[in-house]
């Protein structure tokens, strides 16, 4: 694992990051997360699913506690140019691996069962741990 000091050397030349819910709606509740994520990955590709856009819209639309944080992620997405997939439009865990395989891009998440299926797949990760943005 390294944390976001080493990111500039060995990752700030990442290509391409996928984006998945759970790492979209982190971005907004951790105050501090979307700058320190565009600073390590300044011209890095984001690339979502389909699946994951629709996700967050029946999230922004929904009563629950991140629904404000769903809406400012699907700003983040038209405002940053995150390029929508239409293709991946099934299960978004299933998208989100399915397309950092075939493109071979990062994941970016917080969900434990997405970063077990990246690692068992290669798949290289960016997530947070203990509260630092971490890449493994």
């Amino acid at each position: 694992m390294r944390d976001k000091d080493s990111f500039k050397s060995v990752y700030s030349g990442s290509r391409c990051i996928v984006l998945d819910t759970s790492f979209l709606v982190e971005m907004f509740s951790k105050p501090g997360l979307l700058d320190e994520f565009r600073e390590a990955f300044p011209d890095a590709r984001l690339v979502i699913p389909k699946s994951v856009y629709r996700e967050l819209l029946r999230l922004s639309e929904g009563g629950g506690g991140s629904r404000g944080y769903a809406r400012l992620a699907l700003r983040f997405v038209d405002d940053a140019g995150v390029e929508v997939v239409d293709r991946y439009d099934s299960k978004a865990d299933i998208d989100v691996l399915d397309l950092a395989e075939e493109s071979g891009c990062a994941v970016a998440t917080c969900d434990s069962s997405v970063m077990r299926r990246c690692r068992e797949r290669g798949i290289r990760l960016i997530f947070l741990w203990r509260g630092v943005l971490t890449i493994d």
